[in-house]
This record gives C-alpha cells, sequence and structure tokens, in this order.
C-alpha cells in the first residue's frame, strides 16, 4: 500500500501516536509525556511516516534511557520556524554513550542486544524523517543529561505540487 500524504494536525498525529496506544506502559513504568505544541499546527506531509518517528522516538527513550524502575520524562515538542516545523523530543534518562552517538541510526545497532534490542528503531525513525518527511534529523546528549532529537521538515512536503 502507498504512503498516502495528507494535510493534518501535527500536534494532533503526535498526541495520538505517542499518548493514546503507550499510556498505560507509561503509566505502568512511571513515565510523563509532555507535548508542547500549537494544535493550529497543520502540515501537508505524510502523517504515516510522522507516526512512525514518534513512535520509534518514544519507544527508544522508554527502551534505553531508563534503567529498570526508575521514572523518567519525555518532553515533544513542535514549532513552525519559517518554511519548516521543528519537532524536538528530550528524555532525562542517561543519555547515549560518545563511541555509539555516530552509528545510532545505522541499522542493527543497538546497546541492549541481550535484553533483546533489534537496533531498526533509530534506523527506523532516521528513514521517516528522511525519506518520509524530507527532512533531517540530529540528535545531542547535553551534559546535564538525557538525550535530545532535533527533527526538521518542511511543513508543505516538496512532493505537494504532484498530483
Amino acid at each position: 500500500m502507498p504512503a498516502v500524504r495528507a494535510a493534518a494536525s501535527a500536534c494532533a498525529t503526535i498526541s495520538t501516536t505517542c499518548c493514546t496506544p503507550s499510556v498505560p506502559e507509561l503509566e505502568r513504568r512511571g513515565f510523563s509525556v509532555q507535548l508542547e505544541c500549537d494544535d493550529g499546527l497543520a502540515c501537508d506531509t505524510y502523517p504515516g511516516a510522522l507516526a512512525h518517528l514518534v513512535t520509534n522516538l518514544v519507544t527508544n527513550s522508554l527502551t534505553h534511557a531508563f534503567d529498570e524502575g526508575q521514572r523518567g520524562s519525555v518532553r515533544i515538542g513542535a514549532a513552525v520556524e519559517g518554511e519548516d516545523v521543528v519537532l524536538c523530543h528530550a528524555d532525562d534518562g542517561k543519555g547515549i554513550p560518545p563511541d555509539a552517538l555516530p552509528h545510532i541510526f545505522d541499522p542493527f545497532f543497538t546497546t541492549a542486544r541481550a535484553q533483546g534490542g533489534t537496533g531498526l528503531g533509530l534506523h527506523i525513525a532516521f528513514n521517516a524523517v528522511v525519506s518520509g518527511l524530507a527532512g533531517a534529523i540530529a540528535v545531542a546528549c547535553p551534559p546535564e543529561g538525557g538525550t535530545v532529537f532535533t527533527i526538521r521538515f518542511p511543513r508543505i512536503h516538496p512532493d505537494a505540487s504532484q498530483p
């Protein structure tokens, strides 16, 4: 089935994706998710790619950022900057080891192989951004801890002019 481009509320897509299906797991593990974006943030893009992105980033935070039994939070913000949507996903977990950072988007790279990690989550997120949303993704681990993913993609997908 081909991907479907649609005009949609980015905030609604993010909220539905990261909050609704994951709420029982998030609550069970003591996590909070804060969503900060304008309800009117509309874009003409591929909502499925945006949903894949958010799902994989939230799952990555739940799986890798916190030790078993550790509580934490994830903040997801989205805003318009010029012609782009800038989405920021930040957790307050343990961060990514510096030697792993250059490889996190590589297929099958994982720091959790012994815990059943496949190494595909961030690779899927990367492809959702680059191929699906025509955007770019960057990652940073601030000195105070946690991980911040910054995603920038056009508010109106470049193929919007095509039938």
